[in-house]
């Protein structure tokens, strides 16, 4: 999609700019030209309109201390109900510098050392790190693969787990990373119900939540606002609007008595203050990136389509699993006739394409790999065509 407003078709050069991304991967791959399909960051640039303010911000030379004031709240309440249809009030937004620190506070807030927090897997891993580093434990609860592709809870698992006394905590991921899935109000209310009744708190990380492909998102406090008093919801515009490295997120704690613990477990851990430019940025997005993301979906739905027909064409043994929401496919390569270490073998060495493993998700992401499908169409398709020539190699298409 390349509009006069909107470029999504270019690819950044972001060799040398510390990218996380692109500075992990191997000399192979950097040799080859390899776009990394792993980190969820976007190779897209900003939307025009943040871009601007951040350009703006950079010129007027002082980048002093910042605090969230009145049209910053103004700004993210406007967003939640113009994007999400969820009324929420500017006291109850707590910014935080990321989605996993402010992870690791309301772990704290929550629960106590040697406490249980109960993880739907496969997971995102610095869930378990937010856990194990703090001295909790972490009790899994597993995702259930339908033959239609969705994951679905295995309500009686997590019933069972809920019900030992020693957890305190249900962190929800949602929509669901690695998998896509957006959960319906239904879901969310049975998740809800569950931990209501077992007294379990529950951190909600929706930092996709702006990424709907296929479906609508809701937030667990609009489905669930009977957990107001037991629950946060963790949100950010850095996955939507690519600004991870602004280091800027909201946590929207509706309870008073949950926003002041949280508030000085964060303290205590010397935030205080916001990113100069992820003020700015954030500002920017909520105000006036609407088209920009509409602009986006639209691309990112593209891609996922492309990829659902090369695979059908090229390698019709590995599956797409539907995508409902993020920019984040998880694909299943088990009937490929490789698994475990050769299977990353052959796409990290042979290949030369970066990607996650699903192993690194836990239990259920054997043998699947997450590809970042947020890229330029013609970047996606080299590296799959990287992959059709390795395959041929090997005899294995």
């Amino acid at each position: 999609m390349h509009t006069d407003k909107f470029d999504f078709d270019t690819l950044p050069n972001r060799n040398d700019m510390g990218c996380a991304k692109w500075n992990r991967r191997t000399p192979a791959q950097r040799e080859a030209n390899a776009v990394p399909l792993t980190i969820a960051d976007m190779d897209f640039l900003c939307a025009p309109c943040v871009m601007e303010a951040v350009e703006k911000a950079a010129r007027h030379g002082v980048y002093g201390y910042t605090d969230a004031d009145a049209p910053y709240y103004e700004a993210v309440v406007g967003w939640m109900a113009r994007r999400h249809d969820w009324a929420i009030e500017p006291e109850w937004v707590v910014p935080q510098n990321g989605i996993v620190p402010a992870m690791s506070v309301a772990v704290r807030v929550f629960t106590e050392p040697g406490d249980g927090v109960l993880i739907q897997t496969p997971r995102y891993g610095p869930f378990a790190m937010s856990v194990e580093m703090n001295g909790r434990v972490p009790v899994y609860t597993r995702l259930c693969l339908g033959e239609d592709g969705y994951y679905r809870m295995d309500w009686e698992d997590m019933e069972r787990k809920a019900a030992d006394p020693r957890v305190k905590l249900f962190m929800l991921c949602s929509p669901h990373n690695p998998s896509g899935r957006i959960w319906t109000p239904e879901e969310l209310r049975e998740m809800a119900r569950i931990c209501r009744e077992h007294d379990i708190a529950v951190v909600s990380d929706e930092i996709h939540f702006d990424l709907e492909l296929d479906g609508t998102h809701t937030v667990f406090l609009k489905a669930a606002p009977e957990m107001t008093s037991r629950a946060i919801v963790l949100t950010a515009p850095s996955k939507t609007f690519n600004t991870a490295g602004l280091q800027l997120s909201n946590v929207i704690i509706p309870d008073a008595d949950i926003r002041a613990r949280y508030r000085a477990r964060a303290h205590a851990d010397g935030y205080s203050n916001v990113s100069y430019f992820g003020y700015h940025a954030t500002l920017a997005a909520y105000r006036h990136g609407d088209a920009w993301l509409d602009a986006l979906l639209a691309y990112v739905r593209g891609n996922f389509a492309f990829l659902a027909e090369w695979l059908a064409e090229h390698l019709p043994k590995v599956r797409l699993l539907p995508a409902q929401g993020t920019y984040l496919a998880w694909t299943d390569w088990q009937a490929f006739g490789l698994s475990g270490e050769a299977l990353q073998t052959f796409l990290r060495e042979e290949a030369l394409v970066a990607a996650n493993p699903g192993a690194m998700f836990g239990e259920g992401g054997e043998g699947h790999y997450r590809l970042n499908l947020a890229v330029p169409r013609a970047a996606l398709a080299r590296e799959l065509d990287r992959i059709l020539a390795a395959a041929k190699r090997r005899g294995l298409a």
